[in-house]
């Protein structure tokens, strides 16, 4: 086997950690399981995506979700993602906590935010015990409220951005902008 040193060789890495982990949640918790590769993963029949949904085919906590956009979000109840901006997208729009799990350390100007959305509010998972300790103390209304007064607190018109924007149009339109 021969890595080399570009983006392939970290995506060939993660590919078998991604399926330890799948195998993790079963072991460790009752949750079902969506798993959401990157679409380019699935749009373009990567090897290591095929290998990964295969042998999780007849598991019937598991399931695949090769649709685009975010329909996904209307059917968990957290999200498991690495530092991905998705958590925040995730965690935005449903009042439900991410799960961050990173094993790696890296630094990030996003960092001082995650515990903001993520459950029980301690941020960053970066090993299979912490992250066990997450699933064992998921409080998710505690975690709704938390997450819900930080959305406020940081995006404006929530709820109602499109009467905004069509206010906007219609300034622009009229010349008053």
């Amino acid at each position: 086997m021969r890595y080399c040193s570009n983006d392939n060789m970290n995506l060939n890495l993660f590919a078998g950690f991604e399926n330890s982990l799948i195998e993790w949640l079963l072991e460790n918790t009752t949750y079902n399981i969506s798993f959401r590769a990157h679409p380019m993963n699935f749009q373009n029949n990567h090897t290591f995506y095929q290998l990964i949904k295969s042998k999780w085919a007849n598991e019937s906590r598991v399931r695949f979700d090769e649709k685009m956009g975010n329909d996904f979000c209307n059917f968990s109840d957290l999200l498991l993602s690495d530092v991905s901006t998705t958590a925040f997208t995730y965690s935005f729009s449903t009042l439900r906590p991410s799960v961050l799990f990173a094993p790696l350390q890296f630094q990030s100007p996003m960092a001082r935010y995650f515990p903001s959305i993520t459950a029980g509010g301690g941020g960053i998972c970066r090993c299979l015990k912490e992250l066990k300790m997450v699933f064992d103390n998921l409080n998710l209304k505690q975690d709704y409220k938390r997450i819900m007064e930080f959305r406020d607190s940081v995006v404006y018109n929530v709820g109602h951005s499109e009467e905004v924007i069509i206010r906007q149009i219609d300034a622009i339109l009229k010349g008053k902008i």
